[in-house]
């Protein structure tokens, strides 16, 4: 899966999406994406930009379990 990062940009009332032009590439992980996403949202150019991230399609579903599955193997029986 991939993850990018969109900016969001109000402009004369309407809400534009765009690639962020120094973030183009697609990041492997949600670290990597997240990091940048920081790095831009300290860096911001202009007032009424913020910064999304996205991922390339794969249904939240999927990913919801397979956050579940991971948190199953982490649980300890004390």
């Amino acid at each position: 899966m991939q993850y990018y990062i969109l900016r969001k940009q109000k402009m004369f009332g309407n809400v534009e999406y765009d690639t962020e032009p120094k973030a183009r590439r697609g990041y492997s992980t949600i670290d990597e994406a997240i990091t940048k996403k920081v790095a831009l949202d300290t860096l911001k150019e202009s007032d009424g930009v913020e910064y999304i991230i996205v991922n390339d399609g794969t249904p939240t579903e999927s990913i919801i379990k397979s956050m579940e599955e991971k948190k199953e193997d982490q649980v300890v029986n004390i």
